[in-house]
């Protein structure tokens, strides 16, 4: 039963693991996104 719990626990983890960095992720092709416009422009 405990190891039951421990192992739901940790896919639990993994899963927000994930969401966390595709977050991160998200977030870093943003900002590349934003600045490429900014590099053509001093090109």
């Amino acid at each position: 039963m405990n190891k039951l719990m421990n192992d739901a626990v940790m896919a639990n983890f993994s899963q927000l693991e994930m969401t966390e960095l595709r977050v991160v992720t998200n977030q870093y092709n943003i900002t590349l996104l934003h600045q490429a416009p900014q590099d053509k422009r001093t090109e």
